[in-house]
């Protein structure tokens, strides 16, 4: 099984399309059920047609259904099964913002026991920019309006939490989130 491209780029609230095709590689032609795997919330994947014989082809289109996707680079297993055997292919999928709007601070690191100051970073969309947060480790604020990330963490490991993002732009405001890890030594 190949893929038209390796790699896809979706927008938020658009779709794209990559193209597959198969080959019989043993025996006859076997009808094969097309399924895609590693998606991130709010991507969908329709595959036309979704059941196809070795050797024909088929559109893969991914679509970003949410207001707010988890923006981000993910890889996502396309699969092709068969009767008597399974074929899968990697699809390095891009999810970005409307206007370009990302968040470019994914990997952060503070100390423990001691005071941090970290400015989470974005670019794309019209600032100046809205940020928000799920929970954060313990002892950490973050500035909605500046994206300061400030405080004095009081335990250490490796930690995840969610930042939202949103943007000025008109007639309509983009909105993104993403998954931030920080690493407290």
């Amino acid at each position: 099984m190949n893929l038209g491209s390796s790699a896809a780029n979706l927008t938020v609230g658009t779709s794209t399309q990559v193209s597959l095709s198969t080959a019989t590689t043993k025996g006859g032609a076997q009808n094969l059920m097309l399924t895609a795997t590693g998606l991130p919330s709010g991507v969908t994947a329709t595959f036309n047609p979704a059941n196809i014989a070795s050797g024909q082809s088929s559109t893969i289109t991914l679509t970003s259904n949410v207001k707010t996707p988890i923006i981000g680079t993910y890889s996502v297993d396309v699969s092709a099964i068969g009767t008597e055997a399974v074929h899968t292919t990697s699809l390095t999928l891009t999810v970005t913002g409307l206007n370009g709007l990302t968040i470019t601070t994914l990997q952060l690191t503070a100390h423990a026991g001691q005071p941090n100051t970290i400015t989470l970073a974005a670019s794309g969309g019209t600032s100046p920019y809205r940020w928000a947060h799920t929970q954060l480790p313990r002892g950490l604020h973050l500035n909605g309006r500046t994206g300061v990330l400030s405080g004095t963490p009081t335990q250490t490991g490796t930690f995840d939490f969610f930042v939202k993002l949103a943007d000025r732009s008109k007639p309509k405001r983009a909105k993104i989130m993403a998954v931030v890890f920080i690493t407290i030594s």
